[in-house]
């Protein structure tokens, strides 16, 4: 059974990886890997919100934290002038 299927950086060679921790090797040249590779960087973990029931009346949805925009980023909820209608209370 395939686990795991990786392909070089060169996409000279794919390599894939079996329930039985064998690496199987592909390739029709000489293989050529970068060795001067880096560290793989991962996003942040988000911070952890403590769950609330949906019908709860007193639950405070401020507490959810929103991430903040791009500077110049537009908002969803940014609508062209034409969309909108004032109306007064």
């Amino acid at each position: 059974m395939c686990l795991s299927l990786d392909v070089s950086s060169s996409c000279q060679s794919l390599a894939i990886g079996d329930n039985g921790g064998v690496i199987h090797l592909f390739t029709q040249t000489t293989a050529v890997f970068n060795s001067f590779s880096r560290p793989t960087e991962f996003a942040d973990t988000p911070d952890h919100v403590e769950p609330f029931a949906i019908d709860d009346e007193s639950a405070i949805f401020a507490n959810i934290p929103l991430q903040v925009p791009p500077a110049g980023t537009k908002l969803l909820s940014d609508w062209p002038a034409q969309c909108l209608k004032k109306v007064y209370r």
